[in-house]
């Protein structure tokens, strides 16, 4: 399915929640900047967030990645599955008051995990809202893992899935650092790459994470975007905590960011 058209947008779990908080905490404030940022754009969306504070403390405490390993974990998959799903109504309906027919897409409802991997994918509902005109909205989940029993399936995860499915013209990560960094960004001298191709992003990977977390932190998301990227996809990595910076990407202008091109 070719959309030059169609933008995917990643929210991250930590630019619209305090992912540092052991208890969900909505960033309602910046939630909302970037709802109508997105709106103001006009453009063909489908959106992903992540879960931060809201999944991330009970994956963790429960060690949902691991699989099933002992009874005690099915009340941290159903806490999980609960919590992040309360994220995703707040999202929605800020979305909603921007103006943006946003309808949710949870992910337990539309694929299948093998290992952690995606292995079935129901592209064809966001295809058919997107056909509707709406805005279909998924997020980072605690999902059944057919050799697991469960696991993560990340925002990034989705976010390559859709990208592979849907070829769209660009996918924007909104995130809390400015882009992609030749180290870690929290140490001296850290030099933003402003642009960057595929065949060099590898090179960077390593542990250049800002933060470590049950999703993989800035590791998996650069994994991820290789695998975009290597489809002829451009992926663009901007700072979401930035007025502007995500309507100023969404419209092709020139933006703090870094772009990781074919």
């Amino acid at each position: 399915m070719l959309n030059d058209d169609l933008i995917i947008v990643k929210l991250g779990g930590s630019v619209i929640t305090d992912k540092k908080s052991e208890t969900p905490k909505l960033r309602t404030a910046v939630l909302r900047r970037l709802a109508k940022e997105i709106a103001a754009s006009g453009k063909r969306t489908i959106i992903v967030h992540g879960a931060g504070s809201f999944g991330h403390p009970l994956a963790k405490k429960y060690k949902l990645n691991d699989g099933l390993i002992e009874e005690s974990q099915k009340k941290g998959f159903a806490l999980t599955q609960a919590s992040v799903r309360r994220l995703n109504l707040k999202v929605i309906d800020v979305l909603q008051n921007a103006g943006i027919s946003a309808i949710s897409l949870p992910p337990g409802a539309i694929l299948k995990c093998r290992g952690g991997k995606v292995a079935e994918f129901g592209a064809g509902a966001f295809d058919g809202y997107l056909r509707a005109g709406l805005v279909p909205v998924t997020f980072g989940d605690a999902v059944i893992d057919e050799s697991k029993g469960f696991c993560i399936c990340s925002g990034d995860l989705l976010v390559e899935k859709l990208a592979c499915e849907f070829e769209p013209e660009k996918v924007i990560f909104a995130a809390d650092v400015d882009g992609i960094f030749d180290r870690n960004p929290a140490e001296r001298y850290a030099k933003l790459l402003r642009e960057i191709s595929v065949g060099k992003i590898g090179k960077i990977a390593g542990e250049k994470s800002r933060h470590t977390d049950v999703t993989g932190g800035m590791k998996g998301k650069i994994e991820s975007i290789k695998r975009i990227v290597a489809k002829g996809t451009q992926a663009v990595v901007l700072n979401g905590n930035k007025k502007g910076r995500l309507l100023s990407a969404l419209l092709g202008k020139e933006t703090v960011c870094t772009k990781v091109e074919p």
